[in-house]
């Protein structure tokens, strides 16, 4: 698909910055423009984003729920505008009030229980690659530069020779903020960041870069995309079965439809289909509740709403200080490498699991709710440090401790205990 990017240019200049949108601006000019897109951006669909959320238009109420929809297909913006950028409530260098509240309660602040856990059962080497192939990161912000594997210089070199004409792919804050999400809960994850998407929202060589990281290490790979033709779920299918013993996480998409329905038949969209090594994510809400926009049917739900993690640097920043480097996104691109960290973290904890083994660990340990029956396969979401409990008491049975003995050594709250054992005995059932 040929993608049209440069009129959307063409029609913020002339319509949109500093006026009005109106329904009729709105429904003739700006949505048949997004429509004939995929649902990968690039650049110029990130400027009208940017405009959309700025103060500087008014949008007419008739629309602005449709506006808010057909952007947040896009899965590149928050559901709200953002709570970061306004200087006026903070001094010079110092991180805003806003900005603390949302570090303070943030699903990416490193998990001491999980230092823990490890300590207990895993040796002090032990290390886990993540594979998050995206749109390209700023490898100069410093908190993804520390996280990135050692691999890295060997699979640019390697994909460099295997796909010579392989375009750059796009640099931009989506890819920052899953890789910030994916790595940032412990130092025990390794980054491995591969652009897999270009400037027009094509495909960047899946094949021989699923190949060159999963052979330089990643036990678990981040898909935050959808696809959108046959021919993509095809070559992406070849990969994920090409490499059974490699868990590959895939957000679920972001049109709140049924997977395997409409736009999410799975002749176009990957994550309606099945495999042993995929898990399908779904977003939900900080309330623990299906996000407006999120689809159902996956394998499991994370937060995906108002997540703060890495972006790009503003330009000339060089340090990550305060807000600089940092921002709110939600969509199931966030929810999605959540789940990509919780399977690492495991895997750290005990790499002989396999993926299937993985994927039922997720489920097991997850918070099942009512509010997701029929909505996801697992019942709930993600319990990421309740995961790692589980697989710590299960190294400690497989060295001949009881359940029972397994569970009353972790270092969790007493009422994490009874949850535990729960899901290690389904687990052994």
């Amino acid at each position: 698909m040929k993608v049209r990017t440069a009129p959307i240019t063409e029609v913020m200049a002339k319509v949109i910055a500093g006026r009005r949108l109106d329904e009729q601006t709105w429904s003739k000019e700006l949505k048949p423009l997004l429509d004939g897109l995929p649902h990968r951006s690039g650049f110029e669909i990130r400027r009208l984003v940017a405009v959309w959320a700025s103060d500087s238009i008014e949008i007419d109420p008739a629309v602005r729920s449709d506006v808010k929809k057909t952007l947040s297909d896009f899965g590149y913006l928050n559901s709200e505008r953002s709570t970061l950028g306004d200087p006026r409530d903070r001094a010079p260098g110092t991180p805003s009030s806003r900005f603390r509240t949302l570090e303070a309660r943030n699903v990416t602040s490193p998990s001491r229980t999980f230092e823990k856990l490890r300590a207990l059962v895993a040796p002090e080497s032990a290390e886990v690659t993540v594979a998050v192939l995206d749109t390209a990161i700023d490898l100069n912000h410093p908190v993804l530069a520390a996280a990135l594997s050692p691999a890295f210089a060997s699979v640019e070199e390697s994909l460099s020779r295997r796909a010579p004409s392989r375009p750059a792919g796009l640099v931009d804050s989506h890819g920052a903020h899953v890789a910030g999400i994916a790595s940032q809960r412990t130092d025990r994850v390794k980054l491995l960041p591969e652009p897999l998407i270009d400037g027009t929202g094509q495909l960047i060589a899946p094949e021989a870069t699923i190949d060159e990281v999963v052979r330089a290490g990643a036990r678990v790979v981040n898909l935050s995309l959808a696809t959108n033709t046959a021919e993509e779920v095809a070559v992406l299918e070849r990969a994920i079965l090409a490499h059974p013993e490699t868990l590959f996480v895939l957000g679920a998409g972001n049109k709140h439809l049924a997977l395997g329905e409409g736009d999410f038949s799975p002749q176009t969209h990957l994550a309606a289909r099945d495999y042993p090594n995929l898990e399908v994510v779904t977003s939900a809400r900080s309330d623990g509740v299906i996000a407006w926009s999120a689809a159902t049917g996956a394998d499991i739900a994370a937060r995906g709403d108002g997540v703060l993690s890495t972006v790009m640097l503003p330009a000339g920043r060089q340090r990550a200080e305060a807000e600089a480097g940092y921002d709110v996104m939600s969509g199931t691109s966030m929810a999605t490498p959540q789940v990509a960290s919780a399977a690492a973290r495991c895997l750290v904890l005990d790499p002989s699991l396999t993926p299937v083994e993985l994927r039922r660990v997720l489920s097991v340990s997850c918070d099942v709710s009512e509010n997701w029956d029929a909505l996801v396969s697992s019942g709930g979401t993600l319990n990421d440090e309740r995961a790692c409990a589980v697989v710590a008491a299960r190294v400690l049975v497989s060295r001949g401790e009881t359940p029972a003995a397994a569970v009353a050594r972790l270092p969790v709250p007493a009422s994490e205990k009874p949850k535990i054992l729960q899901a290690l005995e389904q687990l052994s059932a």
